[in-house]
């Protein structure tokens, strides 16, 4: 008994991690429905299209006030470009 340690021991081990450095920038991406058939220049489904303003997104997308229906126009409508965003090919009536 007299090799026993009562208590809480700790020490510390070196760690291969790196630590992380702070962001300077960040790109939103979404993924969802869009009203597609409002678009002038239809996007293709499930592609990544790079918006720089809200003119090309609704041009590729369309865009509706139903955002329970087509949730990719709530990110348009929040106007912080640029956005990526990938439609999933639902909300599309041909």
């Amino acid at each position: 008994m007299g090799n026993y340690r009562h208590g809480i021991y700790t020490r510390e081990v070196p760690t291969s991690l790196i630590s992380m450095t702070e962001a300077t920038a960040a790109l939103p991406v979404y993924v969802g429905t869009a009203p597609v058939h409002l678009a002038t220049d239809p996007a293709e489904a499930n592609k990544a299209v790079l918006c720089y303003n809200y003119a090309s997104a609704t041009t590729q997308l369309g865009y509706s006030k139903e955002w329970d229906k087509y949730t990719l126009c709530e990110a348009m409508y929040s106007d912080v470009f640029p956005i990526l965003f990938i439609w999933n090919g639902a909300g599309c009536f041909y």
